[in-house]
């Protein structure tokens, strides 16, 4: 049996579109440089085996910038023998800010979907903190599922600068190996298939309005304490920035072109 060109086509396409996840059919609502938020509509994700796991959807309540910090300050991760908080301190304010701005004009039968980019150093060529979430509010209470939590990627280039935001779908059946939340008396783990989901906590409505203050920065439990050091003299800082462009370079993680525009910007600076 023969097939013509656009038959054969046809068929690929069809198979195509077959693989993409309907995950990765979410809507954007914001994008910044640190932070990204979509909706996914209720009846496009999760599978259908999942679905009849989760209560009715019902509307966003009404939570305030405040309310939305301490609920992200609650949560803290584990991860083999790492941990600390899901989000940095300096990420509470500016996404609790993006959240209140979008839920109200989300709509009913979504969910949100979050990717946070964090980077601690603001260095050209750096490691850089990324964490997924899925928010939405359902009979239970409002439930938040993460995907990964602080996941270390490498930016190297500036062609490169976006890749934080191509992420793996959201597993509703099992959490990360190996990752895990930190129980709290303000929420609730959740059951799939009658096993617990480390990573899908419910906060209970009536709990909204207790949750405890934030604490200063100080009192972080993954801030190493503060420590005393010499002053980098400018030429030995000059050293370290050009080391690790070369070492980023040599890594295959830029191009010469880049290498030579950033290393010139670079010595421009001192």
């Amino acid at each position: 049996m023969r097939f013509g060109f656009w038959t054969i086509l046809t068929l690929i396409l069809l198979f195509l579109a077959s693989c993409v996840s309907p995950f990765n059919k979410r809507e954007p609502l914001f994008t910044s440089s640190d932070l990204a938020i979509s909706r996914l509509s209720a009846t496009t994700f999760p599978p259908v085996e999942i679905q009849a796991e989760i209560p009715r959807l019902v509307p966003y309540p009404d939570l305030t910038i405040e309310q939305f910090r301490r609920i992200l300050a609650l949560l803290v991760y584990s991860q083999g023998k790492d941990g600390g908080h899901t989000f940095r301190y300096e990420q509470l304010t500016p996404i609790s800010q993006r959240l209140t701005d979008v839920i109200p004009k989300i709509g009913s039968g979504y969910r949100i979907v979050l990717v946070s980019r964090y980077d601690p150093k603001k260095f050209f060529f750096n490691r850089v903190e990324r964490t997924t979430m899925m928010l939405w509010a359902d009979e239970a209470g409002l439930n938040m599922v993460f995907g990964v939590i602080r996941e270390e990627i490498i930016e190297g280039s500036e062609s490169g600068r976006d890749d934080w935001l191509g992420i793996l779908p959201i597993n509703l059946s099992a959490a990360p190996e190996n990752l895990s939340l930190d129980p709290s008396p303000y929420y609730d783990f959740k059951r799939v298939n009658g096993r617990i989901h480390k990573t899908w906590i419910i906060l209970p409505f009536s709990k909204l309005v207790s949750l405890p203050v934030v604490p200063p920065k100080a009192a972080e439990t993954d801030q190493p304490p503060e420590q005393k050091s010499e002053p980098i003299s400018p030429k030995d800082d000059l050293a370290r920035k050009l080391a690790g462009l070369k070492q980023a370079f040599d890594q295959g993680l830029l191009t010469k072109e880049e290498y030579e525009r950033k290393r010139k910007q670079i010595i421009d600076q001192y």
